[in-house]
């Protein structure tokens, strides 16, 4: 018994320095460019996590503020980690010995009817116990360790996931911000296009009561003005449902929300520093968590491989047991129990080997999630540049449009005042001029979405933790 006794320790210490079962993790080799296709460098300060408040939009900064506080999907992301960390405690609880105790008090007597000795009358027996038993699972194998490593990796994968969710929330809240003051802007000119439309009217009206000219210009504007108030009724439609998915983003009823109106874009539009492709690893969290589901995957072969081999557990029980309540805790009723239990898996029907072929086949195809994350979150960049540029174009060309369209419009007006043109080609310089104003603004929220999904692609001023300062 004592030299038992003196074993156990030694059991445990050897199990404390194997080294688990399985692969250890490493991440995936994948080859990145040096550079972007755009060739666009940038000297700007790193992008702060709270990156919307470089817009200068107090606004907006209001509203990502209650959509990290009161959107759903982050709530709920939040309790996932809390699941995590649950579960990892219960993977932890493996190194340490379980112990249990109980007690029970019974009173039994067998049938009469059921006893071969006739007239025999058994007596009621009393039975008083009480005890604990204690077991523990010797880490051999480091089967333990790689659970707890595969749950560990699992919540910094949640973790990571986590803040995906948050980036793009705050990133899709700033996208439809934007395109709600873009309707509202080209709601703006559309009213402001209504007042010379009204105007022209008056003109065709009087030069027609005038006999200046025909019905027709009467009719032409009146069909014009027609035509604006019904594109403003649609812009406010559309302005409505941008209103309602910004109330969702920040988790609030769209009955009961009333969002901020404000006709003008943001002039200040910040340009993201651009670092190397391959500082998107540690740069765009969805990365971080494909990366950790893997490590996870990888724990998870040892686990499988672990589970294949035998199994020491050491067993042990103390109790007291008594016929008596008076007598239990005598010398005399204690009973005890204690030794090592060796199980040896001799035939499983292959299903040892199918799951380590399981476990490495989900390592595999994680490799692969990983890989397609790094292709997706270059890609990404890479048509965020090139958006980006293509709208910075665009919006210098609109705006040379509608300052050109806008002098057309005035000049055409006052030649149809001295009758120097029908109002036919007043109709149509006004048109172009509203068109223009328009595409003006739509070019303009195009530049903030573009700049807004470049901030997204390289992770919104989210960094990997080995990589924080």
């Amino acid at each position: 018994m004592n030299r038992l006794l003196f074993s156990i320790p030694a059991l445990v210490l050897l199990a404390s320095c194997t080294h688990p079962v399985g692969p250890d993790h490493s991440t995936p080799a994948i080859n990145l460019p040096d550079r972007w296709n755009s060739n666009t460098s940038s000297s700007s300060p790193a992008l702060a996590p709270d990156w919307w408040r470089s817009f200068n939009d107090p606004t907006l900064t209001k509203l990502e503020k209650l959509a990290l506080a009161s959107n759903q999907d982050l709530i709920a992301a939040m309790h996932r980690i809390d699941e995590a960390e649950a579960s990892l405690r219960i993977a932890r609880a493996d190194f340490l010995p379980s112990s249990n105790s109980n007690s029970s008090a019974q009173r039994s007597q067998q049938s009469s009817n059921n006893n071969q000795i006739q007239g025999f009358q058994p007596e009621a027996v009393s039975q008083f116990r009480t005890g604990s038993t204690l077991n523990y699972e010797l880490d051999l194998w480091g089967k333990v360790r790689r659970a707890a490593d595969s749950r560990k990796a699992s919540l910094e994968s949640i973790t990571f996931a986590r803040d995906a969710v948050q980036l793009r929330l705050t990133s899709n809240l700033a996208e439809q911000y934007f395109s709600l003051r873009s309707l509202e802007a080209e709601s703006a000119a559309a009213d402001q296009s209504l007042v010379s439309l009204k105007s022209s009217l008056a003109v065709a009206e009087t030069r027609h009561k005038g006999g200046l000219t025909s019905e027709s210009d009467v009719l032409r504007a009146r069909s014009a003005l027609s035509a604006a108030e019904a594109d403003v009724s649609d812009l406010l439609n559309r302005r409505n449902l941008a209103s309602n998915a910004i109330a969702q983003l920040c988790g609030q009823p769209a009955t009961s929300f009333q969002s901020p109106r404000n006709a003008s874009l943001p002039s200040h539009i910040p340009e993201p520093p651009l670092n190397s492709p391959a500082s998107l690893l540690r740069q765009r969290p969805d990365i971080a968590e494909a990366e950790r589901t893997l490590a996870a995957r990888n724990a998870d072969i040892g686990v499988a491989i672990g589970q294949s081999l035998p199994s020491l557990k050491l067993n042990g029980s103390l109790s007291l047991e008594s016929l008596t309540l008076s007598d239990l805790l005598t010398q005399g009723s204690r009973a005890f129990s204690l030794g090592p239990e060796l199980n040896t898996p001799v035939f499983t029907g292959g299903a040892a080997d199918a799951r380590i072929a399981s476990a490495k086949a989900r390592h595999a195809e994680a490799a692969a999630n990983w890989r397609q994350a790094v292709i997706t979150a270059v890609r990404e960049v890479e048509d965020a540049l090139a958006s980006q540029s293509s709208a910075r174009l665009i919006e210098q060309q609109q705006r040379a449009r509608s300052d050109a369209a806008a002098r057309n419009a005035a000049l055409s007006l006052e030649r149809y005042r001295h009758g120097l043109i029908n109002f036919l080609e007043v109709a149509d310089a006004q048109q172009e001029e509203l068109s223009a104003r328009r595409a003006l603004v739509r070019a303009t929220a195009s530049r903030l979405s573009a700049s807004v999904s470049l901030i997204k692609a390289l992770g919104g001023g989210w960094q990997s933790p080995t990589s924080r300062p």
